[in-house]
């Protein structure tokens, strides 16, 4: 794994910890290209952050704010490790919560994007994307959320307050990108 873009381009990563499934150095690239000049000075939460690559990335390529998030104590070192072969001093959070409770937290914060990458067996998008919702609808009506799905899972989950704005495909995964109803 390493950093495709912006300042820390070329930066390799630590090895994920055990059961951390890493987006993929090709997701993580189309998603950015999709995103392009709008990752520049946005505010971003990696609610299940693993390694932190996603976030990382945001950073080299201009975000001014990234909330790390993980409940696993391991993912949350290796973060830290991340954090620190990129030498990232300021602009970022780091949280080990449930999501739910992350959104809690940060309610009514100016978030423009929320990455989600929950483990493939997760079961509770409702509940996860309530809590975004109910976060974030009134300080930031025009988040993004960034959904990481199995190539398998439906679009159905995305619940009574989002829809799938665009599809990025990449091995087995995909990102729904999805914004408010």
């Amino acid at each position: 794994m390493r950093i495709i873009a912006g300042t820390f381009k070329g930066r390799k990563l630590a090895r994920p910890a055990p059961g951390v499934r890493p987006t993929t150095d090709r997701l993580r690239e189309s998603l950015f290209n999709v995103l392009g000049g709008r990752v520049e000075d946005s505010f971003w939460v990696d609610a299940f952050a693993g390694s932190g690559a996603v976030g990382l990335e945001a950073i080299s390529r201009g975000a001014s704010r990234v909330i790390f998030n993980d409940r696993s104590s391991r993912a949350r070192n290796g973060v830290e490790t991340n954090l620190g072969f990129c030498r990232v001093k300021s602009g970022f959070e780091l949280y080990r919560e449930d999501a739910a409770s992350l959104f809690k937290r940060l309610h009514g914060r100016p978030v423009d994007f929320v990455f989600l990458d929950p483990p493939y067996d997760f079961q509770d998008y409702d509940q996860l994307l309530e809590a975004v919702h109910q976060a974030l609808s009134e300080s930031s009506p025009a988040h993004v959320v960034l959904l990481e799905v199995s190539r398998r899972t439906s679009d159905e989950l995305t619940g009574k307050h989002y829809e799938v704005m665009r599809r990025i495909r990449a091995g087995d995964s995909h990102i729904l990108m999805l914004k408010p109803r």
